[in-house]
């Protein structure tokens, strides 16, 4: 009886140390990546101002109103899942508007790619420069 007992106690403390791993993943999973989340950085950048170095990928997001700029390197942000913006050497781009079902960015000055590999009907993407403003419709470069 005694070691049916014991064998039984060590199978549920074994169980409930491999669960300890698992109970800790749902915090790394709570990092989301919203719309104006900065990707990749390269060289020199900012966000109003203030410098960003090789930790703000993934900590760092574009609010309304905020300006990223590029100096002696070259960024990557989000824009919607599967929606990518890169922004060449000296320039810049200011949120409009970082909401899911709205994302819209206005290219102030400078060189910048968009890559659209995924594209929702329920996402409506715009890029302004000037006084004109691009509608992101189908997946491309």
């Amino acid at each position: 009886m005694w070691p049916r007992t014991l064998t039984a106690t060590a199978f549920g403390l074994f169980a409930a140390l491999l669960c300890l791993p698992v109970s800790a993943a749902p915090v790394l999973q709570q990092q989301r990546a919203y719309p104006g989340t900065l990707n990749y950085i390269e060289g020199q950048a900012s966000v109003g101002g203030q410098k960003l170095d090789s930790g703000s990928p993934g900590l760092v997001t574009l609010q309304p109103g905020q300006t990223l700029e590029t100096h002696d390197g070259k960024v990557e942000i989000l824009l919607t899942p599967g929606v990518f913006l890169r922004l060449g050497e000296n320039s810049s781009v200011q949120m409009i508007s970082p909401d899911l079902t709205r994302t819209e960015l206005l290219l102030e000055s400078g060189r910048a790619t968009v890559e659209v590999a995924e594209l929702h009907p329920e996402n409506d993407l715009l890029i302004d420069q000037g006084t004109v403003s691009t509608q992101l419709l189908k997946a491309g470069f």
